[in-house]
């Protein structure tokens, strides 16, 4: 009978022995202090198709340690020093298991691989030495059942070629950042860290707000914790006398959320997030949810429902949604609307009624809503995607705007403008007489020009002339790449286009 250094270098010896016979280099260890007994090289492959030799990629390169068991013997064990450096090291890492007879005979072989579960199971005996307040593992073993976490091979060079092979490809680099990725994460789940503390006194109803995200919160003698593998161990930071907490519950569900008026006024529609409190078993008395998007949120609790806008100066949408946004307003500040929550998930919609608001509030974003409704129309006939914008990026062509939305509706679009004609201009002005009206509109480094065309009817005043613009027919809308290079050849386009000489347009600043 073979004693256990004898028995180890028989089965060191055979797997030499298989590694010749499947060409691959396999370089030992001189003095097994790391973790592995053989460092296994496969050759480099032929380049193939379009690759070429610079290009073709390293060759698979893994950390192999032997151990050779009695067939009789149910499980090994192995020293948890060298469990944890093939744990932690980057390249593949495996336990080459032998199985030897009464008859000195090689049984079966088995191969260990230490990622998935194999991987967690050394990380967590880890843990468990680490929260016992055992820091030094050298003496200290952990047992694995070949059968159970190995996977059974012939004995071969073949076999073990082949398997490596298996495992490492197509691509060593995504292997080596999957094992650093469980390294990390693996044993964690959802509630990986936990925070202990004392509240200050609160009410139940301030109690759920907290939860909800809607008020911060004192918390004294402030402990935390990570749990990973079940096992929690204290983390060193934050321990605190004394914080402030504010919670960012989890999302349950999604909905949309329908603003409608009493008239044939379109709605707006917005996407939302619906928040309940993370309490177990809270009394129906209590129950309180929270729906956000990204311009407002919503509280529906036992008491009214609280709409409450985000600062409109720090919000930064794109064109459609400050329309949703301009046109709910309008709708709830006339009073009378209604706003429907329909919940992906939850069968059933919630819907009430808005109580009336202020009618300056109202007329102010009326104007807003028209001006983003024409943005928007502009943005899409041009074939240009305009980026977000924040609010104060257009208080300056509001008017313009609005005008632009509606000289594309087929509405009354363009205001009469005034004129302060010489005496020769004022003898040689028509009765009436054809124009092109041509402006743009300028945002972030976009942008859009149009033109139409219109009849315009001069009417004299006193020191003045008021021009009334009749039979407004919009032609085009380009984008240009630069206003002080592309708008004069804009202009000269449309003049060609539609043979009217006469020209009232907008300037760009040369500023």
């Amino acid at each position: 009978m073979l004693n256990s250094d004898e028995l180890g270098e028989k089965g060191q010896s055979r797997f030499k022995e298989i590694c010749v016979d499947a060409k691959l280099v396999c370089n030992l260890s001189t003095r097994d202090r790391t973790g592995w007994d053989f460092i296994v090289e496969f050759p480099f492959e032929a380049p193939k198709d379009e690759s070429t030799l610079d290009k073709r990629k390293a060759p698979i390169s893994c950390h192999v340690q032997v151990k050779t068991m009695w067939t009789s013997t149910k499980n090994f064990r192995l020293r948890l020093s060298s469990a944890e450096r093939l744990a932690k090291e980057a390249k593949p890492a495996f336990i080459y298991v032998f199985r030897v007879n009464d008859q000195l005979q090689f049984a079966d072989s088995f191969l260990i691989h230490i990622l998935d579960a194999n991987l967690g199971l050394i990380l967590k005996r880890l843990r468990k030495e680490h929260a016992r307040g055992c820091y030094s593992i050298n003496h200290k073993w952990i047992v694995f059942d070949p059968k159970r976490v190995g996977q059974q091979i012939k004995p071969t060079g073949k076999s073990l070629y082949n398997i490596i092979k298996s495992i490492c490809e197509p691509d060593l680099e995504k292997y080596i950042q999957k094992k650093n990725n469980q390294l990390v994460n693996l044993g964690f789940s959802q509630m990986r860290y936990e925070i202990k503390g004392e509240f200050e006194p609160m009410s139940y109803t301030e109690f759920v707000d907290v939860f909800l995200g809607l008020r911060k919160a004192d918390v004294f003698n402030v402990e935390s914790f990570e749990n990973r593998f079940d096992i929690k161990l204290p983390m060193s930071q934050p321990n605190l006398p004394k914080s402030e907490m504010e919670v960012y519950p989890a999302e349950v569900d999604r909905c949309k959320i329908v603003v409608r008026g009493t008239d044939l006024f379109p709605p707006a529609i917005f996407d939302g997030s619906i928040f309940f409190p993370p309490i177990p078993n809270l009394p129906i008395e209590q129950i309180k949810c929270v729906i956000k998007t990204d311009c407002f949120e919503l509280v529906l609790g036992p008491s009214s429902p609280v709409f409450k806008t985000f600062p409109v100066h720090e919000m930064c949408l794109d064109v459609s949604q400050w329309q949703n946004f301009a046109r709910s307003l309008v709708l709830l500040y006339k009073g009378g609307s209604s706003v429907t929550i329909k919940p992906t998930k939850i069968t059933n919609d919630i819907t009430f009624v808005v109580p009336l608001k202020s009618e300056e509030d109202s007329s102010q974003w009326a104007l807003l809503l028209e001006a983003f409704e024409g943005l928007e129309k502009l943005s899409k006939l041009s074939g240009t995607v305009l980026p977000r914008i924040m609010l104060n990026e257009i208080s300056g062509i509001v008017e313009k705007l609005g005008v632009a939305n509606r000289l594309f509706s087929d509405s009354p679009g363009v205001p009469p403008f005034v004129f302060k004609p010489n005496d020769q201009f004022r003898n040689v002005l028509p009765q009436r007489f054809n124009s092109l009206l041509v402006d743009f509109v300028s945002i972030h480094e976009i942008n859009l020009a149009y033109y139409a065309i219109a009849e315009i009817i001069p009417e004299q005043r006193e020191d003045y002339i008021v021009f009334t613009c009749h039979n407004v027919k919009p032609c085009e809308i380009l984008a240009l790449q630069s206003l002080q290079d592309d708008y004069s050849l804009f202009i000269e386009k449309a003049k060609k286009n539609t043979n009217v000489d006469s020209v009232i347009s907008m300037q760009p600043s040369t500023t």
